[in-house]
Formats: C-alpha cells, sequence, structure tokens
C-alpha cells in the first residue's frame, strides 16, 4: 500500500481513538465518583427518611420500538437543609417506582450529600463493578487502535 493511504487511515484511526479516549475519560469519572462514594460507605453513618422528588424520564428508542425508563430522585432532609441524590444507575420501565415510597438514606455527617439510598447499595455496587469492566475492555480496545495508528504514521 501506498504511504498516502497509510497516513489517510492513520488519521482517521487517531481520530477515533481520540474521541474513544475522550469517551474512556467519561466513564472513568463516573467510576471514580461512584467508587468513592462506596469506599466511604463505613463512614456514612447518618440515617434519615428519603422521598421520590421526582421521577426522571428517559426516552429510548431503537429501529422497531420506542420506550420510556425512568429513574427516581431522592429527596432528604438534614439539619433543615434539603439535599437531593438522582439515582440513574437505577433505571427501570416506567411505572416501576411508588412515587410515595420511603427510602432510607445513609449519609456522611459532616457533607450530607454524600450519601448512599440503603434499598439501592447492591444495584450501586452492580453498576460500579459493571463500569470497571467495560472501562477496562474499552481501555485496551483505545489503545490498540492508538498504537495501529501511530504504526500506521511510522511506516
Amino acid at each position: 500500500m501506498d504511504s498516502s493511504f497509510n497516513m489517510t487511515m492513520g488519521g482517521l484511526l487517531l481520530v477515533i481513538g481520540a474521541v474513544m479516549a475522550l469517551c474512556f475519560y467519561g466513564v472513568l469519572y463516573a467510576y471514580r465518583k461512584m467508587n468513592r462514594v462506596l469506599n466511604q460507605a463505613h463512614l456514612l453513618t447518618g440515617q434519615c427518611q428519603g422521598t421520590i422528588k421526582e421521577l426522571v424520564v428517559v426516552k429510548h428508542r431503537n429501529r422497531s420500538f420506542r420506550w420510556k425508563n425512568e429513574y427516581p430522585l431522592i429527596s432528604y432532609t438534614v439539619n433543615g437543609t434539603e439535599y437531593e441524590t438522582a439515582i440513574d444507575f437505577a433505571e427501570k420501565r416506567a411505572g416501576k417506582y411508588d412515587p410515595n415510597a420511603v427510602y432510607t438514606v445513609c449519609y456522611l455527617p459532616e457533607d450530607p450529600s454524600v450519601c448512599i439510598v440503603e434499598e439501592f447499595r447492591t444495584k450501586m455496587q452492580k453498576s460500579c463493578k459493571a463500569k470497571l469492566v467495560g472501562m477496562v475492555i474499552f481501555g485496551i480496545l483505545t489503545f490498540n487502535i492508538v498504537f495501529y495508528a501511530i504504526s500506521l504514521f511510522l511506516s
């Protein structure tokens, strides 16, 4: 193959690799944020009751179907201050959550915005593990694409 083809393919793969690296960074950020809360779980000694303030609707579609999922936005009050936490990793079909349900919120006494809703702790741990596995696979794929693009430039 001629060098112009290698340069074109290398440039295209480098752009794809850069986009994938940005996506990797986004997943890494989400993983670190969730993992930080899970690692502090033993410090979350404060407890209070929270309720669903809002059900956030997420629309999905594919070629044949359109459907709506939702996840809860839990509101809780600590020392007269109202806090909210979005449980976006617990997305379910519309109608699965009871808007009147009461949830146990465990929070960090020094910073009540750092919290875990006890009923969603297991789901949060599974979501964190899935993000880690996906991030490792995606990172390896991104590295291979960028490395191959650089090798095309050098050949």
